[in-house]
């Protein structure tokens, strides 16, 4: 595995200190996003490996509620408190929710922040199952919150899982070199100073044209995170010997 940035976790983790020091003398805690690519059950395993357990213990996720009748995956999921998304039909592309059930969930996933937790997010809503290599259209709702938190976003990029655990594939094990990075994208001032910076230079929205400031911030993310999986995958595939990243697994 290429570890693209090595010494972020420990100015991740200086930050955290920084926001649990502020609590302490009566402060707001600043919450804190953390948004990844997603290309392969892959992903959330190795979460867990390359998260520092300082971090981990702190993550909390969303996903669909679909998932949590899975055997001992769903219970586990149940016990780590992770916060089940209620779409109105469980099909690909589909990602409207149930504002009745999704309300409680929004509940906790406040109290959750309030706490100090971080929330992880797969802005894409989905498994990439086309091209892993070209990020999909993020979805706009965590932008909103993202905004209305005012939070410190940070991304987590990695390339290459798709080629140990291929998505259409039931199963993991192919050798492959993979790549992962932490990037701070906000920095600890917050959304809210990052994107008044971001709409001075862009007023409207490069792909839409629409001046939404959740729909400009989403897409700046999306191609700010394309930027960075460019890069990262780039430096895996020179350290692998290959002259570029499989964007489909043949």
């Amino acid at each position: 595995t290429e570890y693209a940035t090595p010494g972020a976790w420990a100015e991740f983790m200086k930050e955290m200190d920084v926001l649990d020091e502020a609590v302490k003398k009566g402060g707001k805690r600043r919450p804190v996003f953390i948004f990844s690519n997603h290309v392969s059950f892959m992903d959330t395993l190795l979460i867990v490996v390359y998260f520092p357990a300082k971090v981990l213990w702190r993550v909390r996720c969303y996903m669909g509620s679909f998932l949590y009748g899975l055997p001992l995956f769903g219970t586990i999921c149940k016990v780590l408190g992770h916060f089940p998304v209620y779409f109105l039909k469980n099909e690909e592309g589909k990602f409207t929710t149930d504002a009745a059930k999704m309300a409680p969930v929004e509940e906790e996933v406040s109290r959750h922040l309030e706490a100090g937790g971080v929330l992880t997010l797969f802005p894409e809503g989905a498994m990439n199952r086309a091209d892993p290599s070209k990020l999909m259209t993020f979805r706009y709702g965590t932008f909103k919150r993202a905004l209305a938190e005012d939070a410190i976003i940070y991304h987590f990029v990695t390339c290459g899982h798709e080629d140990v655990w291929p998505a259409a594939s039931g199963f993991s094990g192919n050798p492959a070199t993979t790549g992962m990075g932490l990037y701070p994208v906000t920095g600890p001032e917050g959304t809210k100073k990052y994107f008044a910076e971001l709409k001075a230079k862009a007023p409207k929205s490069v792909e839409t044209g629409s001046s939404e400031d959740f729909v400009i911030l989403a897409e700046h993310a999306r191609a700010t995170m394309q930027k960075q999986y460019d890069s990262l995958a780039a430096n895996t595939a020179a350290l692998s010997g290959k002259n570029g990243p499989k964007s489909k697994r043949d």
